[in-house]
C-alpha cells in the first residue's frame, strides 16, 4: 500500500459521506512471508489526541494478536483536520503515513473545495508545516500496540 492508494480511498470517503472518517491502513508481511494490507475505518468518537492513541493503540494490539501480520511495514493516518492555509485556519483531510523500515514519515493535506450548498465536491492540495502537523503519536500508538509496547 502506497500514500496514492490511501490518498485515494480517502477522497472517496469523504466524497460519500461528506466527512471524513478517519482511517488507518497497513502495509506488512504475514506469517508466511506474503504480503498483506488493510485498512480500518475509524468510527468512535474520540475528541483528544490521548483518546485516539489509545484506540489506535488497541488497533494495533488486535493486528497483532489476530495474526493478520507478522511483520508492519508502513502505516498511514486519513484524518479531517483543521489546516493553517495563510492567511486562515481550514478544514480539510490530512494523510501521513510512516514507512518503519527507514522510519520515514510522508505527508499530504488538502483543503475541502464545496458547492454552493455545503457539500464537499473536490480537494486542493494545500502545503503544510510538515513537523506541526503530523499526527506522529498516533501512528506511534498503533505502531507500539502492534509490537506488544
Amino acid at each position: 500500500m502506497e500514500m496514492d492508494e490511501v490518498v485515494q480511498l480517502a477522497k472517496e470517503d469523504v466524497l460519500r459521506n461528506n466527512h471524513a472518517t478517519p482511517i488507518i491502513a497497513f502495509y506488512g508481511r504475514k506469517l508466511d512471508g506474503s504480503k498483506a494490507k488493510g485498512l480500518f475505518f475509524l468510527e468512535v468518537d474520540a475528541s483528544s489526541q490521548v483518546e485516539k492513541a489509545q484506540i489506535l493503540h488497541m488497533v494495533g494490539v488486535r493486528l497483532r494478536r489476530d495474526n493478520v501480520l507478522s511483520r508492519l511495514e508502513k502505516v498511514f493516518l486519513a484524518v479531517p483536520d483543521w489546516v493553517k492555509s495563510e492567511p486562515e485556519w481550514i478544514v480539510g483531510l490530512h494523510i501521513c503515513g510512516l514507512n518503519l523500515a527507514t522510519n520515514k514519515m510522508t505527508s499530504r493535506t488538502f483543503e475541502y473545495l464545496k458547492d454552493k450548498d455545503g457539500n464537499i465536491k473536490d480537494f486542493k492540495p494545500v502545503k503544510v508545516d510538515f513537523e506541526n502537523n503530523i499526527p506522529t503519536p498516533i501512528i506511534s500508538a498503533f505502531v507500539a500496540g502492534f509490537n506488544g509496547g
